[in-house]
């Protein structure tokens, strides 16, 4: 300690290779060589030691005691020329840490994670180049102390100013319980990470989407199930996940299924297919249901992924405007649409069907005024439905609408007998009261449009 190299040269303590390993790395280059005393051999390294702005400001070195190695003399050379061969084309960063973090030593691979020159890494603090300084840190200690360290999750700092999320792995080379130097492994897992963010990424959106998202076999198996899944047919994932498909869908529509399938197994897609399943409680709910074919590396179709939304409110809004369209504000009789549209089925059906046939009734009620005046329009609608219901019950099964003031209007679809063929039966009644009522006249007309509009 405190003799300078060449004092020690003089005095034959070290060798001129040693001089000569030194005065190199102190122009900037790595140097590997042997040194031997005695009946000893030792394999050194030398590195130019550099501050924090690159100067070198000094050479850092180390060797390690090969003479006890099981190797012939003679493989010796060639053995070591394998060794390094290897350590410099590893495709996996190797690299020689000092006690303190300086890295004595590194391989192309180490260095194109960082994107440096070997003048630029080597002989510097590893801590310099990791983004959490604490984790080299701890490493180093973990090191000193003895341990083996596997596969320590890190970032480093590459050149273009992206980060590199590598594995380290590690062990210390001791001597006489001495710490001569670490000999790590660095893997690039940038990739991976990345590609396991992503589907981080996608796991989270499934699982915080408004609609079921259900992956399943081509054989109808559930395999993925999210929370929306749950919140629509009431089964956890637990519950689902291994059961077969047919465990949402009700008996009378599990006939859709075999044509679904074969879609899929050709590759195509089903769109905005409205249907209704069935959830955990027996209950049923209409939904529209998007499935997409799930394929392998080679295209083929392996599973499937069914988006389906809960479309019960739509429904029901789309019923009470039909409603709304159809049926009388204040009666909540079918209205004269409704009324046309009825007859204009009769009427097509009877051109199909020469057996058919259907009547149609027009009354008035009289004095209808009096009723809406003296009791009221309750009342009035009151006199309306019970007039209704006489005519029903005394000519069966009918379609009834209001017309405009007091006229009402039904449609009798049956087979009448006694009707001739291509006919219609047209009726005026008048009622004074609404318990009272009794035919005023009848007549029979062709059963033609013309006839009664």
């Amino acid at each position: 300690m405190g003799a300078s190299l060449l004092e020690q040269f003089s005095t034959q303590a070290v060798s001129a290779d040693s001089i000569n390993a030194h005065r190199r790395a102190l122009a900037g280059e790595s140097v590997s060589y042997q040194i031997k005393l005695g009946d000893r051999r030792y394999d050194a390294h030398v590195e130019p030691l550099r501050d924090e702005v690159g100067a070198i400001v000094g050479a850092v070195g180390v060797a390690v005691d090969g003479s006890d190695r099981a190797q012939a003399p003679a493989e010796r050379p060639s053995g070591r020329l394998d060794l390094e061969d290897f350590f410099e084309k590893a495709t996996v960063g190797l690299s020689w840490l000092g006690r303190d973090g300086t890295i004595l030593r590194a391989n192309a691979a180490e260095l194109d994670l960082v994107g440096l020159a070997r003048d630029q890494y080597v002989g510097r603090n590893v801590r310099q180049f990791h983004v959490d300084p604490a984790v080299a840190d701890d490493i180093l200690r973990r090191l000193r102390a003895g341990e083996t360290v596997l596969n320590v999750a890190a970032r480093l700092r590459h050149r273009d100013g992206s980060i590199r999320h590598v594995l380290l792995s590690a062990n210390a080379q001791l001597e006489r319980g001495q710490f001569l130097h670490a000999r790590c492994v660095t893997r690039d897992v940038t990739e991976l990470k990345h590609a396991e963010s992503a589907i981080a990424y996608f796991k989270a959106m499934v699982e915080s989407a408004d609609d079921s998202i259900v992956g399943k076999t081509l054989d109808g198996v559930i395999t993925t199930w999210n929370a929306a899944a749950t919140r629509l047919y009431g089964y956890t994932a637990e519950e689902a996940i291994g059961q077969p498909i047919t465990l949402l869908v009700p008996p009378d529509h599990r006939e859709e299924l075999t044509g679904i399938f074969e879609s899929l197994r050709r590759g195509e897609h089903i769109q905005h297919y409205e249907t209704t399943r069935l959830r955990k409680d027996g209950t049923r709910v209409d939904v529209s249901i998007s499935i997409s074919p799930i394929l392998d590396a080679q295209g083929r179709p392996v599973g499937a992924t069914t988006i389906t939304r809960d479309i019960t409110y739509r429904r029901q809004a789309e019923r009470q405007l039909l409603h709304g369209a159809l049926h009388d504000a204040v009666t909540d009789l079918p209205n004269r649409a409704s009324f046309i549209d009825r007859v204009s089925q009769a009427l097509e059906r009877m051109r199909r069907d020469p057996d058919y046939r259907f009547g149609v009734l027009f009354f008035d009620c009289d004095r209808f005024k009096e009723v809406n005046d003296t009791l009221g329009h309750a009342a009035g609608i009151v006199c309306w439905w019970r007039s209704r219901s006489g005519c029903g019950g005394a000519c069966g099964p009918a379609t009834s609408s209001r017309g405009s003031g007091v006229m009402s209007s039904r449609c009798y679809s049956k087979r009448w007998r006694g009707l001739p063929k291509s006919s219609t039966w047209l009726g005026v009644c008048w009622t004074a009261w609404p318990h009272r009522s009794r035919w005023k006249g009848a007549r029979c007309v062709p059963a033609r449009a013309s006839a009664w509009c």
